[in-house]
């Protein structure tokens, strides 16, 4: 989370039960989730 303190711009946290670094980019929900920032940005 330091680079969250830091960025200065907007952030957005989503925690994924059961995902880890790995897993994030196979599952579609987190994809959802990384979209809908990206189209609110």
């Amino acid at each position: 989370m330091r680079l969250v303190d830091k960025w200065g711009g907007k952030t957005y946290t989503k925690t994924i039960a059961g995902a880890d670094h790995f897993l994030l980019f196979t599952r579609d929900e987190a994809w959802t989730e990384i979209n809908a920032f990206l189209a609110d940005w």
